[in-house]
């Protein structure tokens, strides 16, 4: 009898499972190196780089910038916007055509930044020559030897204005009619995809506005929008002000029920924090701790918690193995570890006291049995 040959691949797959699951106690940490980060990114140290490198799973980065230091730190994601046509640049200048616009042939803008004057139009993804305008200026990127890429303004909701920020709705340039959003959702995702063909072996993070088909997440377009990217940014994480108890279309659980629907397409998350205080960081990582598969991302924006000399000691923290999936009981979100337990009370809820199994260590490193949370807060524990 011949005997059947090793199946490796199967074999490796499995044990990569294995390793990725003993990390769901843990979270990989992302920082967002914006202009904050010069002084201690102009001319770094070697030692200074190694620290950052202990640090940081990776970092957001911004090109031209970023260019000459990829030889010292080039575990890294390049920002690139998905369809912004920069004001006054010389593609505004040479392909008017690729800017949308209102019936009235006003341009119309990206509604980020618009006080009097939005900084960024709104490119068209129906237009084939943008498109590959759009894909030769990532290969630019790669070219420089960028190994990732974070996409901004993967909308999948309508997020165009006047430059005053008044909304409004451009006209479709394949149909000469007002677009739907059914047909901007398809010209976005026809984009990602091309952009995951094109680019098979760059790492690329969409930044996604999560709640754009909430709470049925049905919309195909998406999920084939999810699938086009490695990593989805949900930029305010757990902490969004926005978020509120229960499984509505804002709902906490929805929120996580949205990142179980992006593990379900093979895509990871990075919940990336953008508000201040220690106890917004905990909440922010209980989140992540309490959907995380091994392979999730975790950050803030925010400079105080993330340089180097100052990063918050919470981030190191590994449970061990998650001995289940998250459960629900009294407002709380509740997911245990080998090493401890994460318990988390939903926004908007009142305040309560959850009962440990056993006495605990909480971040403070006091034992605890027992843990009272106001809606916001979380309690990340260590067994002994």
């Amino acid at each position: 009898m011949t005997p059947r040959p090793i199946r490796w691949f199967s074999i490796i797959v499995a044990l990569l499972a294995v390793v990725a699951a003993a990390c769901t106690g843990r979270a990989e940490v992302v920082a967002v190196a914006n202009s904050s980060w010069d002084p201690i990114t102009a001319n770094p140290t070697q030692a200074e780089w190694q620290e950052m490198h202990d640090n940081y799973g990776r970092l957001i980065v911004y090109s031209p910038y970023w260019d000459s230091r990829l030889q010292h730190f080039d575990d890294v994601l390049v920002y690139f916007d998905a369809y912004a046509v920069y004001v006054s640049s010389d593609v505004e200048d040479q392909h008017p055509e690729w800017v949308m616009r209102q019936a009235n042939g006003s341009p119309a803008y990206i509604d980020w930044g618009c006080t009097g004057g939005c900084p960024q139009y709104a490119g068209d993804l129906a237009n084939p020559d943008f498109v590959a305008h759009q894909i030769s200026r990532i290969q630019e990127l790669v070219d420089k030897g960028y190994p990732g890429i974070k996409l901004d303004d993967v909308n999948m909701l309508a997020r165009w204005s006047d430059r005053w920020g008044h909304n409004l709705t451009p006209i479709d340039s394949r149909t000469g009619q007002p677009i739907t959003l059914d047909a901007w959702r398809g010209y976005m995702a026809d984009f990602v995809e091309t952009v995951r063909a094109t680019f098979p072996d760059l790492e690329i993070m969409h930044n996604v506005i999560w709640y754009s088909d909430s709470p049925g997440f049905s919309d195909p377009n998406i999920d084939r929008q999810i699938a086009a990217a490695d990593y989805l940014m949900l930029e305010r994480g757990a902490t969004d002000a926005g978020l509120v108890r229960g499984s509505g279309t804002y709902g906490i659980q929805t929120f996580f029920d949205y990142v179980d629907r992006a593990h379900a397409l093979g895509t990871n998350v990075l919940l990336l924090d953008q508000s201040d205080g220690e106890a917004n960081q905990q909440f922010n990582l209980a989140g992540t701790l309490l959907v995380n598969d091994g392979n999730d991302l975790v950050g803030s924006n925010r400079f105080a918690h993330m340089a180097p000399d100052n990063l918050w000691d919470g981030f190191a923290t590994d449970l061990g193995l998650a001995e289940g999936e998250r459960y629900v009981v009294d407002g709380f979100i509740v997911r245990e570890f080998s090493g401890g337990m994460v318990v988390l009370r939903e926004p908007t809820r009142g305040q309560r006291t959850f009962t440990l199994p056993e006495t605990m260590i909480d971040l403070d490193g006091d034992a605890v049995d027992r843990v009272t949370l106001t809606g916001g807060e979380a309690a990340i524990l260590r067994l002994p």
